[in-house]
């Protein structure tokens, strides 16, 4: 079955087309890597840098360095790692 919708004033639906989105938390395990099996929020500030920076990582690892960026440079403004 092909989702739809119905915009307003529309008579008949239209199909869309859609992506999952599939979202890191803190929780999730990093699966590569020198870290690898270790939760996204127990991995050192400058390493998620460093996967940003050479954008060395899966879609999904940089995404959730995305979402968390600011974050992760206050950490590393902090306490240097």
């Amino acid at each position: 079955m092909i989702p739809t919708f119905l915009l307003k004033g529309q008579k008949q639906n239209i199909p869309i087309k859609y992506t999952i989105e599939i979202n890191m938390t803190d929780n999730d395990k990093i699966t590569f890597g020198t870290y690898k099996g270790t939760a996204m929020a127990n991995l050192p500030a400058s390493y998620l840098i460093y996967l940003w920076e050479s954008k060395n990582a899966t879609p999904e690892v940089m995404e959730y360095i995305k979402v968390n960026l600011d974050a992760i440079k206050i950490e590393i403004k902090l306490y240097g790692k």
